[in-house]
């Protein structure tokens, strides 16, 4: 399925091919996050995934959001799972429709 979805990538043109693997790959991190089942890719299962990422202090800012775009996508424009999203106050014109990937912040805890 992850090949339909970077050729989901391709067609769209809303990613540079030479960044779609990393898209993919972050979704397929997804995917084992949620073991493979998807009436569990919600979006409080996504928070939890983004939640571990921020946790890495190895996974920098930028990664954590294009994890984000990532997953968002493929979980609302490929599978066509619409989320309901309490911070999705404003029309937003980006490419996962409902869930405005600039607004998401990310708070890393302190050591």
């Amino acid at each position: 399925m992850l090949s339909e979805f970077q050729t989901f990538w391709s067609k769209s043109g809303k990613v540079p091919e030479n960044r779609i693997k990393h898209y993919i790959y972050w979704t397929q991190r997804f995917l084992k996050f949620c073991k493979y089942q998807p009436e569990d890719m919600d979006l409080n299962r996504i928070t939890q995934y983004l939640d571990s990422l921020v946790a890495n202090e190895s996974i920098a800012d930028w990664q954590v959001r294009q994890a984000a775009d990532a997953v968002l996508t493929y979980v609302e424009q490929f599978l066509d799972k619409p989320l309901k999203s309490p911070i999705n106050k404003e029309p937003h014109s980006g490419p996962t429709g409902s869930v405005p990937i600039g607004t998401l912040r990310i708070v890393r805890p302190r050591s």
